[in-house]
Parts: structure tokens; C-alpha cells; sequence
């Protein structure tokens, strides 16, 4: 509940660039998804994988999902969409619509269908349009033999598989490769500009920043 009533401003995001800027990282602003601009980075060759807890990464097609930075006990989880896909047997196109029916950002999911048999289904027929020809040929069914009974599966009624599967296919990304190495680039962190926000703007102690910038410099030029 705590997290749910903390409003992300835009002071707070350019805060965030900012402050990367400074440690010497690059930032760049995607012009929509960040996973779907990470996962075009990867397709250049740009970069290996994409880190991120959120799993769309995969759906966008990112080459590996990187998962478990968050955590300091945990190991780096990491996803190979490739072994996935061929886990699944599956093609691109059917794993997006398994993870639409599954759930996603931009649609509501079939109630009553989990991922098992959301899997099952698309294995089955193929694409979500051949899932929802049979759910509707079950409930027709189920209906002329009980009126009374409760549909098993509901499609629910703005189901925008389509527009999401769009979102997933054609994202709205950067492309210009001259433009992403352009902006890619590593830097030294920028001690002096660090302190001068931190300490001066930003409230902090001169003593944390300075032990943070001394962590940063023992960074630098290693592959860990």
C-alpha cells in the first residue's frame, strides 16, 4: 500500500537521469516501453541482454532476460528467450498471444483460463482468434445442455488482443543505430557534479556521497 500511494513525478524521472548521467552511465529516453527499447538495443548487437523484472521484455523479444538485480542475495536470474521458445515449441508470434491470454499490461485476460490452459489452447489452435472460436463453441455447448450453469470461460468484453499483439510486434521505438551508439557511451563519474547536487540540492550527507563515489570508482573498468 505504501508503494501504491507514492506518485512518480516528472521532477522525480529527470532526478533519476540526472543522477545516472553523473555516474558516468548513459540514459536514453524511450519514446515509449523501456523493455521494448531495450529489446531493439539488443537486436543492433548493442548490448547483451536486458535487465528488468518485468517479463515483457521476452514478449517484445529481447535475446536474454536478466532478472534478480533487485536482490543482494539472490543470484542474477537469466532467460534465454531462444531455449524458451524452443522449450514451448513454439513460434515468436504464438508466445506473444500465450502471454496476452496470460496477461500484460494492456488487456484484460478470458476469466477462468489459467496459463496451463492458456497454453494448452494455443498449442491447440494456434493463435488467440482459433482460442476464442472454441471457448465460444464450449460455451454454446455448455449452454444448449444447462441454461442455468455458469460459463467456465468469460471473454471479457474490450478484449484488445489485437491492439496489445500490435504493441508487441511494432513497438514504437528508437532505430536509428548511429543515434543509440551515439548515446551510449561510458563515462568516468563526474565526482565534483555529484557532490554539488547531492550535497547542495539534495539534502545528502557529504560523507554518504563521498563513500558512494568512492564505491563507483572501485567499479570502474571491471566486468562485474
Amino acid at each position: 500500500m505504501a508503494g501504491r500511494s507514492i506518485r512518480v513525478t516528472p521532477e522525480m524521472m529527470e532526478d533519476a537521469k540526472k543522477l545516472v548521467k553523473l555516474m558516468g552511465a548513459p540514459v536514453i529516453q524511450a519514446p515509449c516501453e523501456a523493455e521494448a527499447q531495450c529489446a531493439k538495443i539488443v537486436s543492433m548487437g548493442l548490448a547483451f541482454g536486458t535487465a528488468t523484472e518485468d517479463m515483457d521484455a521476452l514478449t517484445f523479444g529481447t535475446n536474454y532476460l536478466l532478472r534478480g538485480f533487485n536482490s543482494k542475495k539472490e543470484p542474477i536470474c537469466q532467460i534465454d528467450l531462444a531455449l524458451v521458445l524452443e522449450g514451448f515449441a513454439m513460434t515468436q508470434a504464438e508466445f506473444i498471444d500465450l502471454c496476452i491470454m496470460c496477461g500484460c499490461d494492456y488487456t484484460h485476460t478470458i476469466s477462468g483460463m489459467g496459463p496451463v490452459t492458456a497454453y494448452k489452447m494455443i498449442k491447440e489452435h494456434g493463435d488467440i482468434e482459433g482460442v476464442l472460436e472454441k471457448v465460444k463453441e464450449l460455451n454454446e455447448d455448455l449452454k444448449d445442455r444447462d441454461p442455468t450453469k455458469k460459463q467456465k470461460y468469460v471473454i471479457p468484453e474490450k478484449f484488445l488482443y489485437e491492439e496489445s499483439r500490435e504493441l508487441f510486434t511494432n513497438p514504437e521505438t528508437i532505430t536509428d543505430k548511429a543515434e543509440i551508439e551515439k548515446e551510449l557511451v561510458w563515462d568516468k563519474p563526474n565526482e565534483a557534479g555529484l557532490k554539488e547536487w547531492l550535497v547542495g540540492s539534495k539534502g545528502f550527507t557529504e560523507v554518504k556521497v563521498a563513500n558512494g563515489i568512492e564505491r563507483l570508482g572501485k567499479c570502474q573498468g571491471k566486468k562485474n
